[in-house]
């Protein structure tokens, strides 16, 4: 058996559970009463933090620095946003991630979607706060 590695919180909204495999750059989609696996979606980076569900679409932040929303139902991509300011990429634990990785989970509200990307300004770069759409 294969071990999914880390893996982030569950989310259960909608009718869906998502979670992410964090070293497998992977989003999961599972049912809730059942745990069947619905679908699975590689992204470009680690996820280390729960997914939102919000309004039929499920938002991830990446540490290579993208924010996605991803269709909750098939986990098509509606969209991806580079969060980070430029294409730069450093080497951490075996994985490629951005000079600006987005942590912590994807706030979603009727406003809008807000994440933070960046490192520990006492570290190397500022931490920037990111709203889009």
């Amino acid at each position: 058996m294969v071990r999914p590695g880390p893996v982030t919180g569950l989310s259960v909204a909608e009718g869906v559970g998502v979670l992410a495999l964090t070293d497998r750059q992977e989003v999961l989609a599972l049912d809730p009463a059942t745990g069947k696996e619905r679908w699975r979606v590689a992204v470009d980076g680690r996820v280390d933090s729960q997914p939102t569900i919000f309004h039929g679409a499920v938002y991830v932040g990446t540490r290579a620095g993208w924010l996605y929303a991803l269709n909750r139902d098939s986990g098509a991509r509606l969209w991806r946003f580079r969060a980070a300011p430029r294409r730069e990429r450093i080497v951490v634990d075996g994985q490629l991630e951005s000079l600006w990785p987005l942590f912590g989970t994807v706030t979603v509200d009727d406003e809008g979607v807000w994440a933070v990307a960046g490192r520990h300004n006492e570290y190397d770069e500022e931490i920037k706060g990111v709203r889009t759409h």
